[in-house]
């Protein structure tokens, strides 16, 4: 069976891939989940900063005040989508047959596919990114900082699959506190950079943890993983929505 290895690829499809490695996890959907929280986020932001504007050009209080409360029901909606991922994935690291399911997963490798050591498949999943960021429209800051944050995430991935799914819980947990900040998305400062880093280290999150099981699924680290890397580049690029300096 040969690999048929794709160059472009949709956001969609980068989620879809990522669905389909935390299925094997049996924790389905968790990628799009993740995305409709980042969808609410973006959204939420998008109507704070109408309502600043209506408020500086002086339109009513009562106009600004609509989107004041578009921003409250889409944080509403993404606080919602987190908290459920979160309890999700503790519940299931928790459950008796996780470590089982690990176990068994290491030893189905296809017969005549290497098993994969974490520290290599981190070590290419670091080089990938830096690849893909230098040829991305990311700012250079905003590319260096992404960077150390895919870095950071990497060294939890070098415990295997059981470290990245819980780097995945710590994430979510800050991304919720910081999104619930009353000065979310308001001031031009620490609190916004706080939410950009968050937003970036929750998506990082996701990704390891399913790259990690991508390489125990045939043909997917070989053939689709350096598309996937692309697309998620472009991915986590919309935490640039959050305002900062």
């Amino acid at each position: 069976m040969g690999c048929e290895c794709v160059n472009g690829v949709s956001n969609r499809t980068t989620v879809d891939a990522m669905d389909r490695s935390f299925e094997l996890l049996g924790i389905p959907g968790t990628a799009t989940l993740f995305q409709g929280a980042c969808e609410g986020t973006a959204r939420s932001l998008q109507a704070i900063e109408r309502s600043d504007r209506a408020r500086a050009l002086g339109y009513p209080d009562a106009f600004a005040d609509e989107f004041r409360a578009d921003a409250l029901r889409y944080r509403t909606i993404a606080v919602r989508g987190i908290r459920s991922l979160r309890a999700t994935v503790e519940t299931r690291l928790r459950q008796p047959e996780w470590d089982r399911l690990v176990e068994s997963l290491a030893s189905q490798v296809p017969e005549g596919q290497e098993p994969a050591e974490p520290d290599a498949m981190m070590d290419e999943l670091v080089a990938e990114a830096r690849k893909q960021l230098l040829e991305s429209s990311l700012r250079a800051g905003d590319a260096a900082e992404t960077l150390e944050v895919i870095q950071a995430a990497a060294e939890v991935g070098r415990g295997g699959i059981t470290a990245a799914m819980e780097n995945i819980v710590r994430a979510l947990a800050n991304f919720e506190e910081v999104i619930l900040r009353d000065t979310f998305g308001r001031e031009p400062a620490s609190p916004s950079m706080a939410g950009y880093i968050a937003c970036t280290q929750a998506a990082v999150s996701v990704f390891i943890a399913a790259a990690t099981t991508c390489a125990l699924i045939p043909f997917c680290w070989c053939c689709f993983f350096g598309g996937i890397m692309a697309a998620f580049v472009a991915w986590i690029a919309a935490c640039e929505l959050i305002p900062r300096d």
